[in-house]
């Protein structure tokens, strides 16, 4: 992984792209301004930072914060083939969910009670 404050000087560059200042940049993500702060002096890399990063800005390339390669802003090419590798992993995900869903309904529905109340 690149150097820590190398790392945070890149975020910097994208706060400034978008022109918010650390307090509005940080409103955004949910987190205190020291955050933002520390991450752009490279005293941290904030995990949530960076997931907010995505959520907010889906053509955010991550290759490019964490190591400088590419652009900062993913073409129309990689925004395609990253939005078919999420919609790919939401099928995968809801397909597995269906599928749990399926059994705990029929398991509930075939289950015999194992007493009889009377009133």
């Amino acid at each position: 992984m690149e150097n820590l404050k190398e790392i945070g000087e890149r975020l910097k560059l994208l706060r400034k792209e978008k022109g918010f200042s650390q307090s509005e940049f940080s409103q955004q993500f949910g987190v205190d301004q020291s955050t933002i702060s520390n991450f752009e002096n490279g005293k941290v890399v904030s995990a949530e930072v960076i997931l907010n990063l995505v959520k907010k800005y889906p053509t955010f390339s991550l290759d490019w914060l964490m190591t400088g390669q590419g652009n900062m802003w993913l073409d129309k090419k990689q925004t395609t083939a990253k939005l078919e590798e999420v919609d790919n992993e939401l099928v995968a995900f809801l397909k597995d969910e269906i599928s749990f869903l399926r059994n705990a309904m029929n398991t509930l529905i075939n289950k015999q009670p194992t007493q009889q109340f009377a009133r």
